[in-house]
């Protein structure tokens, strides 16, 4: 298992490495961005590495750390993608993924006009939900790297500082809902595949909806104090704003693009968005029909 280890004695793992402006402090980067910092005294920074192998992978060591709501930074690699987020008294207040949608400039540049409306649950504090939003799918989206066998989980405690903008831990999604949504996502995703028979779907418009969507199932209980459906204002039954996200799915159907390319690339998530084209197609809003052969026509002689 993971075993506590001084800055100096473990060796930096993928993406992640540290840097020393000061003599006082030194600097955490990851993908080439400084993320953090962290103490030059060994004294006060604690790291403990783990990594993931088939049979406890390090989302297990995740869900141990959860559940004694932890304060500090987590950075999860596997040599080519990275995601590190940072951790007050067990939630999280910022976060940063190395691919496209992995800073909330990038992820905000991903959306069509309007398709961010979704997420705002309160006019008056739009920015602060937007924030919320962010920092939870670019963990959620990229959770899957600590269940890939040789992925290293590190956290990082003691005297450490996330630099950049970060969340009031009031208004912080916590890292064990985050965790129970992640393993919701994809148990659902692996049923809307089942159901669907195939991602390579080439989804087309019909006619635009005009309800909400139908209530997802209740697979586990949702504290009085987290958002349904994680941040997504569309969150039941009734509720105008599961228009509003059915609304923007069906407009990303170009007619072009398969059911796996949504989704892969929706700022609304995988698992979300699937679940809005299946409901959209269920409705007669969308059409899935199997991609063009990209042949040329046959030709035919006179």
């Amino acid at each position: 298992m993971a075993t506590p280890r001084h800055k100096h004695e473990a060796a930096a793992p993928p993406h992640l490495r540290a840097v020393e402006p000061t003599a006082a402090r030194r600097v955490i980067k990851l993908g080439g961005r400084a993320l953090a910092s962290v103490s030059a005294d060994r004294s006060v920074v604690n790291v403990v590495r783990a990594t993931s192998a088939e049979g406890l992978p390090a989302i297990d060591v995740l869900a141990g750390l959860a559940a004694r709501d932890p304060s500090g930074l987590i950075f999860i690699g596997d040599g080519t993608r990275g995601l590190a987020f940072a951790l007050d008294h067990g939630h999280i207040t910022a976060a940063f993924g190395t691919e496209p949608g992995g800073s909330m400039s990038s992820w905000s540049s991903l959306a069509a006009p309007g398709e961010m409306k979704v997420w705002i649950k309160d006019d008056r504090q739009s920015s602060l939900d937007l924030q919320r939003a962010f920092i939870q799918r670019c963990v959620l989206d990229r959770l899957s790297l600590a269940t890939q066998t040789g992925s290293i989980l590190t956290v990082v405690r003691g005297d450490v500082r996330w630099l950049g903008a970060s969340l009031e831990r009031s208004h912080a999604p916590s890292l064990q809902r985050v965790l129970m949504e992640h393993a919701r996502e994809t148990d659902e995703t692996t049923r809307l595949q089942a159901q669907m028979g195939q991602t390579t779907w080439v989804a087309s418009r019909g006619t635009p909806p005009d309800g909400p969507a139908a209530p997802r199932p209740a697979l586990r209980a949702v504290p009085n104090d987290e958002t349904s459906f994680v941040g997504l204002a569309a969150a039941t039954e009734g509720d105008s704003a599961s228009l509003a996200l059915l609304s923007a799915v069906w407009r990303m159907c170009d007619g072009q693009a398969t059911v796996g390319e949504l989704a892969g690339k929706s700022v609304f998530g995988r698992s979300p968005t699937m679940r809005a084209l299946w409901e959209l197609k269920s409705r007669g809003n969308v059409e899935f029909s199997a991609p063009a052969t990209g042949q040329p026509p046959a030709v035919q002689l006179m």
